[in-house]
């Protein structure tokens, strides 16, 4: 070994130090920060290690879930999760410009290429703090029973023309 290698080994572990590839074994969703515990080479866990999500969107991945980590500088110490990831649930087969966000209990929100808002869901749960309102091009079809526990109040539009 040349004294330029053994000079820049410790540089070449370091940079082989910085990413890794492991799966969620715990996951505290407590505080303001999500942390994470994982498995990473074998039998190398981590402890504590940040999760970074987007703005607007939270999860809590299931135990054995993918991740990828990024160790800052290669310090295994410091770990952040840059993405997570369940084959087993992850749908698969969308469309160019298609997005979704979905879950493990099959519930889905499915943006699709055609223009449509697919709902999937066992049960569907709306809370609104002050009023709704729908507008429709077309008539509204709801194919279901309705309970109201409240009043329903037509109004009728007159169309001139």
């Amino acid at each position: 070994m040349s004294a330029t290698d053994r000079m820049l080994a410790p540089v070449f572990a370091r940079l082989n130090m910085m990413a890794a590839r492991g799966t969620v074994l715990a996951v505290d969703d407590a505080g303001g920060g999500q942390t994470m515990q994982l498995g990473l080479l074998a039998g190398e866990t981590a402890d504590g290690v940040e999760r970074f999500q987007s703005y607007g969107v939270s999860s809590v991945p299931a135990a054995g879930s993918e991740v990828l980590v990024v160790f800052l500088g290669g310090n295994r110490d410091h770990g952040i999760v840059a993405a997570v990831n369940d084959r087993g649930v992850r749908p698969a087969g969308l469309r160019n410009g298609e997005v979704i966000l979905y879950n493990d209990a099959n519930v889905s929100l499915l943006l699709n290429a055609d223009g449509e808002l697919v709902i999937r869901a066992k049960r569907a749960i709306i809370e609104i703090e002050e009023d709704i309102a729908i507008t429709a091009g077309q008539p509204v079809t709801v194919d279901a029973d309705i309970e109201c526990t409240g009043t329903i109040t037509a109004k009728q539009v007159i169309e001139t023309g």
